[in-house]
């Protein structure tokens, strides 16, 4: 089993006891590109993204803007259920 797919198994296993409407954050998907080939990270993602629309979960994935081709970013666009987009020249500091 390779580790896409142990964390397939694992994410289906343990989203049975998450109450509904629970957050998974996913950080990051970049990462996983860079330990598995991205085809191998969407067919990931669209288990996931399944198995969390099944539970009535929601999943925040994190995807670093500039490391990934157009057509990636576009796949996963099409899987999600909406987008938002953060910029850390945007941020402001708020003293916390």
């Amino acid at each position: 089993m390779d580790d896409l797919s142990f964390l397939s198994a694992l994410v289906s296993k343990i989203a049975k006891d998450f109450p509904e409407r629970s957050l998974i954050v996913l950080d990051s998907v970049t990462t996983l590109t860079l330990h598995s080939k991205p085809e191998s990270v969407l067919k990931f993602l669209d288990v996931i993204f399944g198995v969390v629309r099944a539970k009535n979960l929601k999943i925040l994935a994190v995807v670093e803007e500039g490391a990934h081709g157009a057509g990636f970013v576009a796949r996963i666009r099409a899987m999600a259920d909406g987008i938002m987009e953060m910029r850390a020249d945007e941020i402001v500091e708020t003293g916390l």
